[in-house]
């Protein structure tokens, strides 16, 4: 199997195993009409997102690694680095570039104003996910790119990594009623090396001194380095952000507008 045949399962199939784990042990007590009508519109806004990362690949990314490669471009390139080592630095490297580009879109107007159409749903659940602005994708991957180009590492190393932050965010939206006893087992066991699910929740607080906390996507390490972890616990209220709680930014017009309707706010 490859590791885009592997994308593909964990994609689709992790994206199928999490809603019926959703179904099994819901989180929130709400209707099949709202639950449908909430996939429905997330959806909507991931396949455009394909459409864009669908080019973006075709445009940049592709031809990007493919000169890196026929070049031998990129720092790990300049010595004689064994391919195992390149590969587990290239995948801490994607990583870490991820928590730093997570961490940029919350400090950073311009990107915020991008991000904030995934933090503005008010109900997690695995369609969360999959809810971003497609000009998110467009600005971060391009810079990912570049700093992949510059790094060197194998092409593999970046797509493994990509494989598990597509597993791991399916698990960290799932509107699955976890219990305090469970959230304590999963922080114990293997919540101080990878992120777990509530620990994500926190990140979705309104509270801005949550949201701005919980980076990371698949390793923990990099928040507790860097002093923006967060211990999880259960929520108090819903997520999402309280000046885009409203209906009309649900939409998926609202969605892709979001970045320049929510221009008013100083603070969301």
């Amino acid at each position: 199997m490859t590791v885009d045949q592997l994308g593909f399962y964990v994609l689709f199939g992790g994206f199928a195993l999490t809603a019926l784990a959703e179904t099994l042990w819901p989180r929130y007590a709400w209707t099949l009409r709202e639950r449908a009508q909430h996939l429905a519109r997330n959806l909507v806004l991931w396949a455009l997102f394909l459409l864009v990362i669908s080019l973006l690949v075709n445009w940049l990314l592709a031809p990007l690694s493919a000169a890196a490669r026929m070049h031998g471009l990129g720092l790990l390139n300049l010595w004689p680095v064994p391919y195992w080592l390149a590969f587990i630095i290239g995948f801490l490297f994607a990583d870490f570039s991820d928590y730093v580009l997570h961490r940029a879109s919350h400090r950073f107007r311009a990107l915020w104003l991008l991000h904030a159409v995934h933090h503005s749903d008010p109900r997690l659940d695995v369609s969360t996910s999959l809810r971003q602005h497609p000009l998110f994708f467009v600005a971060t991957l391009s810079i990912r790119a570049l700093l992949t180009v510059a790094l060197g590492a194998p092409v593999e190393a970046h797509a493994v990594r990509d494989v598990c932050g597509v597993a791991t965010s399916h698990l960290h939206h799932a509107a699955i009623g976890w219990t305090a006893k469970g959230i304590a087992c999963w922080q114990r066991w293997i919540g101080w090396l990878i992120v777990t699910p509530a620990a994500h929740w926190a990140h979705h607080d309104p509270d801005p001194a949550l949201t701005n906390s919980n980076y990371g996507q698949v390793l923990s390490l990099w928040d507790h380095l860097f002093g923006t972890f967060h211990p999880p616990a259960l929520p108090t209220r819903d997520s999402g952000l309280d000046a885009l709680r409203d209906g009309r930014w649900q939409t998926v017009t609202g969605m892709l507008l979001t970045p320049w309707r929510a221009r008013r706010f100083d603070r969301f």
